[in-house]
């Protein structure tokens, strides 16, 4: 084990080379952190700019790391979880970036309780492309990065992940696991399915007018470009919460096409000054 990066940063290992991990590694190298990242299911060949290192494997990537971040889709999160818990030592901070926490990070505490220092985190941000060609360094510079230290066992685990991810340009929340799937099951993950669903209508039942969209509908449709295989695991892996936000959302809805049926001048106007008001209050 290395005692620091450059400038008495820590060394940062990632595992995962698509939009988020890429990002991540490219983030951290402009900022003059060492890195490494390893991605079994990506050529990085000729991809990674010189000064980020490409480990061969798991165990190479786990030599020197002090945070390692796990950046692979959900599908095989646990299982690399699995093969890193018996390389790390008890000064590492492992952290995953899944958009689920639940049971998997659940089963990964398990997995590295007593070897590592297990702080799960999650950067608000993506996009609705992938992979490290969609990757950049400018990804979490003012977004929010939820962090659950429900886990962590040592003072000083959950603040030195922290200041990494502030040192990218995040600002960081912490949350409980169970807070971070209800939150981001009404803010992320029934957007991307609402999405989907308003695409997937207009394409089935009026095609022709996917000729005429206008800046709403893209804007209102974009995240539905994202990788639908990556998107099914989210969904399902957090389908509990989404399901009970549709639940409510048809109540919704329902009003909605009473309130048309009726002529209802007052709730219409009602419910869109609320939507307004709402949406102004983002920060963004």
């Amino acid at each position: 084990m290395t005692n620091g990066g450059g400038g008495g940063k820590p060394v940062i290992g990632v595992a995962g080379a698509g939009l988020i991990g890429g990002s991540i590694a490219l983030a951290a190298h402009e900022r003059g952190f060492t890195i490494t990242v390893y991605d079994p299911y990506a050529d990085l060949k000729d991809k990674i700019p010189g000064g980020i290192a490409v480990a061969p494997d798991l165990a190479a990537l786990t030599a020197d790391a002090e945070i390692l971040l796990l950046a692979t889709p959900l599908g095989v999160l646990a299982h690399v979880g699995r093969q890193l818990a018996g390389m790390v030592g008890s000064g590492v901070i492992v952290s995953d970036v899944g958009s689920v926490k639940g049971d998997i990070a659940r089963g990964l505490a398990a997995e590295f309780e007593g070897r590592a220092e297990y702080v799960p985190s999650h950067p608000m941000s993506g996009s609705e492309q992938h992979g490290w060609a969609a990757a950049r360094p400018s990804m979490f510079e003012g977004t929010t990065v939820i962090v659950c230290p429900e886990f962590a066992t040592k003072p000083g685990s959950v603040g030195k992940l922290e200041a990494f991810w502030r040192a990218l340009g995040g600002k960081t929340t912490r949350l409980s696991i169970a807070d971070h799937d209800r939150y981001v099951a009404a803010v992320s993950h029934l957007p991307h399915a609402l999405a989907a669903v308003l695409v997937e209508l207009v394409g089935a039942e009026i095609p022709e007018a996917l000729s005429v969209v206008g800046p709403g509908f893209r804007d209102a449709t974009r995240i539905a470009s994202g990788a639908p295989r990556l998107w099914t695991e989210i969904l399902l892996a957090n389908r509990s919460a989404i399901a009970g936000y549709l639940e409510l959302y048809g109540g919704r809805l329902e009003r909605l096409r009473t309130a048309l049926a009726e002529c209802d001048h007052k709730y219409l106007e009602g419910l869109l000054d609320a939507g307004k008001r709402n949406r102004d209050r983002l920060n963004f």
